[in-house]
């Protein structure tokens, strides 16, 4: 609940135009991110204690990631508060800051979901289906370096003829090799327009590419990443369930290690414990 509720106030945030002082949904996140830091100070605190349980390098490189995008942006907003510099381009950083920052409490959050039994299993299985969408991206890659070395081959000749004379250049989707390697990688999911070239001399060759390599990276490709997918969740659905319940327990303990109070309620213990 407290993490979903951080979740609204960073939603609010970043719906909302940064102004150069620090508003109050700001201060509350801020307020959220203190609790956050002193009950994770609190659990590896613990962890550092403890032999007979360890955290993954992976999940502690993960918060001490999220508590420096969040440190940088407090620092940030505070520096905005208090200088006219560059404001502009300072508070460009703050909306890219938190845009990262929320995509980075979205996957906390994810990752605390995995202990509901509604969630668990299917976000346990996703990252087994990690592997085959590498294995189709690889593939893509090599179609779409592929065809866009040939495509752009095809349109050389015109583009140097188009220069030299008041012929009606390329359309900026197919001027380039680096623009066109965008365009295919689009027209994999149809968001392609092909008439932007219907006019040029080369259009038959250039349509017959297109055409080849959307049928092979959607019709084939992508089918078959899915067919795969299917394939690994229905062997592997019972596999899913013990290895939810096992992470759900060393999930369970890893909270326990945390400080009993809701973030950010447990800030309120901070004056017992110093005394």
């Amino acid at each position: 609940t407290s993490h979903v509720l951080f979740f609204v106030i960073l939603m609010l945030i970043c719906t909302t135009q940064t102004p150069k002082h620090p508003t109050g949904m700001e201060k509350l996140a801020w307020v959220w991110l203190s609790g956050k830091l002193m009950s994770d100070c609190l659990k590896y605190y613990k962890v550092l204690r403890l032999t007979s349980f360890k955290v993954s390098p992976l999940r502690g490189a993960f918060d001490a990631l999220y508590i420096f995008f969040f440190t940088a942006l407090f620092g940030v907003r505070m520096y905005t508060a208090t200088h006219d510099e560059n404001l502009l381009l300072l508070l460009f950083t703050a909306d890219v800051l938190y845009s990262i920052g929320t995509i980075l409490h979205v996957l906390q959050l994810v990752y605390v979901l995995q202990v509901t039994r509604f969630l668990g299993p299917i976000l346990i299985s996703m990252r087994f289906f990690l592997w085959e969408i590498l294995r189709f991206l690889t593939i893509l890659l090599i179609l779409n370096l592929t065809f866009s070395i040939a495509i752009t081959k095809v349109f050389s000749a015109y583009n140097m003829y188009a220069d030299s004379s008041n012929t009606q250049s390329l359309s900026d989707n197919f001027s380039h090799f680096v623009t066109l390697s965008t365009t295919l990688f689009w027209a994999t999911f149809c968001l392609v327009d092909l008439n932007d070239f219907k006019d040029y001399k080369t259009h038959i060759v250039a349509g017959l590419l297109i055409a080849t390599y959307v049928v092979l990276s959607s019709g084939l490709v992508l089918m078959l990443l899915f067919a795969m997918i299917n394939y690994q969740y229905t062997k592997a659905k019972k596999r899913f369930d013990i290895e939810w319940r096992f992470l759900a327990a060393k999930l369970t303990h890893e909270f326990s290690l945390s400080h009993p109070a809701v973030i950010p309620f447990n800030l309120l213990s901070l004056p017992v414990s110093l005394i």
